[in-house]
């Protein structure tokens, strides 16, 4: 079972599961996962679906707050990003090692919406993008406590998944919380 020091999983993926996803990694990986679903008795489709989308979810935050080290006006914008790139490295890696044990196959990028919502960001600049940075991240932390949360709550989850998802939550609480600081200050 995971340990308390489970960082928070770039779980930050607003964009569906598995399954809507377009990214080509990701559908490579999808299809193998559920072709080797009967070899592995001990995760269900839902479970396997889970950390596929968790793991692209990650991916994407990293790059997200990179593009925010690289872009943001603001010195809190950028150490907010810093946060968010060490935690969602943190916890890809963690995944990752998961994700082996549990026999699912990790895909090697992002999907296409996360590909788009980075360019799309990648396209403002100055307070503008810190703008929008801070209330994209902001959305794609409410729905992954969401999803999060029912994770934790799911019976029929897999033990170690669920214990892994619950170590997040106080992350991703923290990290929403921190969005939801300066945004408000821009509202100022």
């Amino acid at each position: 079972m995971l340990g308390a020091s489970v960082f928070f999983a770039g779980a930050c993926n607003d964009e569906g599961t598995a399954d809507d996803n377009d990214g080509d990694s990701l559908n490579v990986a999808n299809n193998s996962n559920n072709n080797s679903a009967a070899d592995s008795t001990t995760l269900n489709a839902g479970d396997r679906d889970f950390i596929t989308d968790m793991l692209e979810g990650n991916m994407a935050e990293v790059k997200l707050a990179q593009l925010a080290q690289q872009k943001a006006t603001s010195d809190e914008v950028k150490q907010i990003a810093k946060t968010l790139e060490n935690d969602h490295t943190a916890a890809l890696n963690q995944l990752k090692d998961l994700a082996s044990r549990k026999g699912v196959t990790v895909p090697t990028e992002e999907d296409n919406d996360a590909k788009d919502t980075y360019n799309n960001l990648n396209e403002k600049t100055g307070a503008n993008f810190d703008r929008e940075w801070t209330e994209k991240l902001m959305d794609k932390h409410d729905k992954s406590i969401k999803k999060f949360q029912d994770k934790t709550e799911d019976n029929n989850a897999d033990a170690d998944l669920k214990a892994w998802a619950a170590g997040i939550l106080p992350k991703l609480r923290t990290h929403h919380d921190q969005l939801m600081a300066y945004h408000n200050k821009l509202k100022k």
